[in-house]
């Protein structure tokens, strides 16, 4: 979490995310494409004036509105017949990790200098599920 809201906008530059790392010092590179450059362009398009790509919010808050999402993600889950498991937002990390397409990826993804530290987030293909790919709505 201190990573993603520590991100600034200027942190973007020629269609790459910089981000250095609070826990590694690692220095990691992400293209804005796909996914992630929908949801930037929806935090742009809202308008609110921040240098920081996420408003920072008071943890009670935080945590208030990661459960809100969560429980809508899972009522939608449900009446479109799809499993949903509880999850928790450091869960988020291991589940870049396991979606990334290699080893060599996730790890550079997670900053890690050992391919043996990555091991510990990635999951095994038969215990995970593929996310539910919605489009992503202003507002």
């Amino acid at each position: 979490p201190a990573d993603v809201l520590k991100m600034r906008w200027t942190d973007i530059k020629d269609g790459i995310l910089h981000i250095q790392q609070n826990k590694t010092q690692a220095a990691v590179r992400i293209r804005v494409e796909s996914e992630l450059k929908k949801v930037l362009d929806t935090i742009r398009s809202r308008k609110i004036i921040s240098p920081t790509i996420v408003k920072k919010l008071n943890q009670a808050v935080f945590q208030r509105a990661f459960k809100d999402a969560c429980d809508k993600a899972e009522t939608e889950a449900k009446e479109s017949g799809i499993d949903f498991r509880r999850f928790q937002f450091r869960d988020i990390r291991a589940k870049a990790a396991t979606d990334s397409d290699n080893q060599t990826a996730a790890q550079k993804l997670l900053g890690h200098k050992h391919s043996t530290t990555t091991d510990i987030y990635r999951r095994d293909d038969e215990k995970t599920i593929a996310p539910l790919n919605k489009k992503i709505r202003n507002g």
